[in-house]
């Protein structure tokens, strides 16, 4: 795992909204990561942190909805790669996501034969942002 991937990915993660504006103070803003990769996904979570961002993590796209869900804890922001273990993919909380910050797209990052491709959206309205 090269640390610039790691760094670029939060980079990208932390400064967009559905129009690629800045955003200004990321201060406490919750957000929630999944990726199978588990040094990736700890290494994300990190960099994030330092950045004075709530982190949360699940693995699986079952527990990820649930955190969605979960008012007490609201999610601001969503990374997550589109396939994953279990009935729920990537894409699907992507929407969620939508449905609660329209203005804000979630990242998603689809495995290819090139490499992972970062994608902003949702399932109907998704966008390549960056080949990592």
């Amino acid at each position: 795992m090269e640390p610039s991937s790691v760094r670029g990915h939060a980079a990208l993660l932390s400064r967009s909204n559905v129009r690629g504006e800045a955003v200004r103070n990321p201060l406490r803003e919750r957000i929630l990561i999944l990726k199978a990769n588990g040094d990736f996904r700890s290494s994300l979570a990190l960099v994030l942190r330092e950045a004075d961002f709530a982190v949360m993590t699940a693995v699986t796209g079952e527990r990820a909805f649930r955190l969605l869900h979960d008012w007490r804890r609201q999610v601001d922001r969503l990374y997550s790669q589109a396939t994953l273990p279990g009935l729920i993919d990537g894409w699907i909380l992507a929407d969620q996501h939508h449905d609660n910050h329209p203005n804000r797209p979630a990242i998603i990052v689809v495995e290819s034969e090139k490499g992972p491709l970062m994608m902003a959206g949702t399932y109907e309205n998704a966008a390549p942002v960056n080949r990592c």
